[in-house]
């Protein structure tokens, strides 16, 4: 029996043409998205060490906050699945285990901004102004630590996604705490009167606007993962877009909620400010709380 001849040939395909991967819309806006994000995070880390007056505590916190959202940008699982080549085990490997440290580093300063704020709000704490250094040494050695060690299982095939699973529990760590710190700072300013809390408002609207953006994907993710729903790669997808694009919406509030940022990035952009006239007007703000 001759079983070829029941084989047909499709004279629209050329096995030799080569197969050209189609992009999807939602691909290409979170790829845009994700670079908007990569270079807002790079214009705050730069206005902040490029200026003395930014060079606060909290915004060096919020310029390790950047540099870690700025890693996780680079490190996207998005990038991988855009090439059209297949990519080794060893590469993948390293590709996600960076990825999901670094997002674990962007929850802890998110989470270290934060508390620090809250504690600095309720009372002036002076230790909290000489340890930020030996803090953002701490956070660092913590999540370079779990990145290494995860990528170590990974490459050994020992099947324990550490970096994953610190993920998953600083994502609802941070979560609750967002929470609790709001509704304190919601009963010391109405209830107990402290209006002292809301002379600091660019901290709590930034970490606001974090989990706003995040909230999604924080229950989509416990949703799954407990399954208690399913849904598509369309909604993931998005709901990581509207995640990602955290970075460029922290640079639009840091320009129109705090006033110093506003001019150092102006002049960062070569238009004159007189940032000594922004650092004496600082100063002043300083002593009058401090009266109070």
């Amino acid at each position: 029996m001759d079983l070829t001849s029941n084989l047909t040939i499709d004279p629209t395909f050329d096995p030799d043409d080569s197969l050209d991967l189609v992009y999807e819309p939602l691909q290409i806006l979170i790829a845009i998205t994700s670079v908007a994000s990569a270079l807002a995070n790079l214009t705050v880390i730069y206005v902040i060490l490029r200026f003395n007056i930014l060079r606060t505590r909290c915004n060096l916190y919020l310029s390790n906050w950047a540099l870690c959202n700025l890693l996780a940008m680079l490190f996207m699982p998005m990038w991988p699945n855009l090439s059209q080549e297949e990519w080794h085990y060893v590469a993948g490997c390293i590709w996600s285990e960076f990825y999901y440290g670094a997002a674990v580093g962007n929850f802890f300063f998110v989470l270290i901004l934060l508390v620090d704020w809250l504690v600095m709000s309720l009372k002036r704490v002076t230790w909290c102004q000489k340890v930020h250094w030996y803090v953002m040494g701490v956070t660092w050695s913590i999540t370079v630590g779990i990145s290494v060690a995860s990528l170590t299982y990974c490459l050994l095939n020992w099947s324990y996604p550490l970096t994953q699973v610190c993920y998953l529990f600083t994502f609802l760590v941070i979560f609750i705490v967002i929470i609790v710190v709001f509704l304190v700072r919601l009963l010391m300013v109405n209830v107990l009167g402290r209006r002292s809390m809301l002379n600091s408002k660019v901290e709590p609207i930034v970490v606001g606007s974090f989990w706003m953006c995040w909230t999604p994907s924080w229950i989509l993710c416990y949703g799954q993962l407990f399954q208690l729903f399913y849904t598509t790669q369309t909604v993931e997808e998005s709901f990581m877009c509207l995640a990602h694009s955290h970075g460029w919406i922290m640079l639009v509030l840091l320009i129109v909620c705090d006033k110093r940022f506003r001019v150092c990035l102006r002049g960062g952009l070569g238009i004159r400010e007189d940032t000594e006239t922004v650092q004496n007007g600082v100063n002043k703000e300083q002593q009058t709380v401090l009266l109070k």
